[in-house]
């Protein structure tokens, strides 16, 4: 006959029933120590105990309430502590209870469960370095805001701009010096030519550009004026000044020489925030998209946005490049994103808005002097107005009242050229290019590009983030459960969680049960459910 010498401990201990947060220990010594070390009831010399089964304690029900646990060991069998949640005590007499008990079945077997790979659907990772985890989550994070805000690149005035005029023919002060020039523009041959007017205001730049106009239409060549438009001087390979020799209608001009097929005007790099929305926080997945990304937009109805964890680096570089064109076509193109190279990251530029272009006035009238002048000279000569030519030239030079000056027959003569003369100098000028010129950008400086670090507010930032440090991240992978590796706790949950050991066949069944339905695992007693301490990686 075996003597009772099964010792049995009632504790009141803070581990509950439904095994959302348990304690691991590095060792079953440790272990002992700390239950041991609860306040406690000690009874020795009972008969053996059974797994889940009904304790006779020698004690009133009234003054055992206060106790939820209990651990056993049957001595004369193993030197194996068993652990148990207290689930009901009933009053027998006044001196004796019935205890019922259910096995703690993670104390009780935590150092002989052995983890597979599972599928993993959210746990506290051990290498929280930012972009590493980007699975989504479903939680609500409101509206965003501005961290802050800066400009990308110049702005464009005529003090760093050219007016650029496209003719498809030069007029006779530029014909001699520039119809040989090689006319590839931004990489692509054109059939015309491209003058540059230039000035540090609007005046300058007006004056220049009704000399020229003006120039042309006195040769009637108003047609041969196709484009005018504004370009960045950096787009633009100038030649030597050409300066109008012409007192009439005199202007200054470059003449536009080729270029290449594009250019890189700079480079830009903006550091990722620090905070969020001023908030700083513990979990660095708040630091990627959704809940954090930069926004760049060229002021002009396009943006486009940029997710941090997809940079190389911490800081996201831009490289500027354009062609000279009308319009100008000029890129912001990512040079480190989504390991792609400058070229590959086309798909991901934002293009800058289009610069102006602009209208203008072609002079009639002077389009009609220089066709009809010589030949208003020649049918006064053929018909007999020899005399009259000087009032023809007098007519032609804004001066019809001369024909005062004819006599007889050839006063009808002279009268109809008069009339001819007056109806060409009243014909309104042709207005020509584009005429909705107004381009508000452009004349606030505001036609570049501008970055907006965008982010959640700090309440949600806030909010996010305590849940992160709960509850861990998202990370639906096939992987081993991470039960340490933070130095207070550590969430998991699982879906099939695999898990052997020489364990009886329901206790790892409802271990697997636990991980599924999601478990915290506390590494310090001193700490347990004390979610204000620092949960760091070790």
């Amino acid at each position: 006959m075996i003597a009772p010498n099964t010792d049995l401990i009632l504790l009141k201990c803070p581990i509950e029933l439904d095994n959302d947060n348990q304690l691991n220990f590095s060792n079953s010594t440790a272990q002992f120590n700390y239950f041991n070390g609860l306040p406690k009831l000690i009874e020795d010399n009972f008969t053996y105990q059974r797994k889940d089964g009904k304790i006779r304690y020698p004690a009133c029900a009234d003054d055992l309430y206060s106790y939820n646990y209990c651990m056993y060991r049957n001595s004369s069998y193993s030197n194996k502590w068993f652990y148990a949640f207290i689930t009901d005590i009933e009053y027998l007499n006044d001196n004796t209870s019935l205890l019922t008990i259910k096995t703690d079945v993670w104390q009780t077997w935590q150092f002989d469960l052995n983890f597979r790979k599972c599928f993993v659907e959210r746990e506290h990772v051990n290498d929280d370095t930012v972009g590493k985890h980007t699975v989504p989550e479903s939680l609500e994070y409101g509206e965003y805001i501005v961290n802050s805000a800066a400009n990308i690149g110049s702005s464009y005035t005529f003090s760093n701009c050219y007016l650029i005029v496209q003719v498809s023919q030069l007029c006779k002060k530029m014909y001699q010096s520039w119809n040989n020039a090689v006319r590839v523009y931004g990489g692509l041959p054109n059939g015309c030519w491209f003058i540059a007017l230039y000035g540090n205001n609007n005046s300058t730049i007006y004056s220049n550009l009704q000399g020229l106009i003006r120039s042309y239409d006195a040769e009637n060549l108003s047609d041969a004026i196709v484009n005018i438009f504004v370009a960045p001087k950096v787009l633009v390979d100038v030649g030597a000044i050409a300066l109008s020799f012409d007192t009439e209608y005199p202007f200054d001009a470059y003449q536009v020489l080729s270029t290449a097929s594009y250019n890189t005007l700079n480079t830009y790099s903006i550091a990722r925030n620090t905070s969020i929305n001023g908030y700083v926080p513990k979990n660095n997945k708040l630091y990627v998209s959704p809940y954090n990304y930069l926004m760049i937009t060229n002021n002009g109805g396009s943006d486009v946005c940029y997710a941090w964890e997809d940079f190389s680096s911490s800081n996201a570089n831009f490289t500027e490049r354009g062609v000279l064109s009308s319009g100008c076509d000029i890129k912001l193109t990512p040079s480190n994103y989504k390991n792609t190279d400058l070229n590959g990251g086309y798909n991901h530029s934002i293009n800058r808005q289009k610069f102006p272009t602009v209208s203008w006035n072609s002079n009639f009238y002077l389009n009609w002097k220089a066709v009809n002048e010589n030949y208003m000279e020649v049918q006064a000569t053929l018909t007999g107005l020899d005399f009259a030519t000087g009032v023809i030239g007098g007519m032609l030079s804004g001066n019809a009242g001369s024909m005062v000056n004819a006599v007889g027959g050839l006063a009808d003569k002279v009268a109809n050229m008069a009339q001819q003369v007056k109806v060409a100098q009243m014909t309104p000028n042709e207005s020509k290019g584009n005429l909705n010129t107004g381009d508000l950008n452009y004349t606030v400086g505001k036609n570049c590009f501008t970055y907006y670090k965008m982010s959640i507010k700090a309440e949600y930032a806030k909010i996010i983030d305590d849940y992160f440090s709960a509850f861990g991240y998202r990370v639906n992978s096939l992987k081993v459960p991470n039960i340490t590796g933070r130095t207070n706790w550590n969430y998991v949950k699982t879906q099939g969680c695999n898990v052997i050991g020489d364990v009886p066949q329901t206790d790892i069944e409802e271990i697997k049960s636990m991980f599924n339905r999601g478990i915290t695992i506390w590494h310090n007693a001193s700490t347990f459910l004390d979610y204000s301490q620092s949960n760091n990686i070790v």
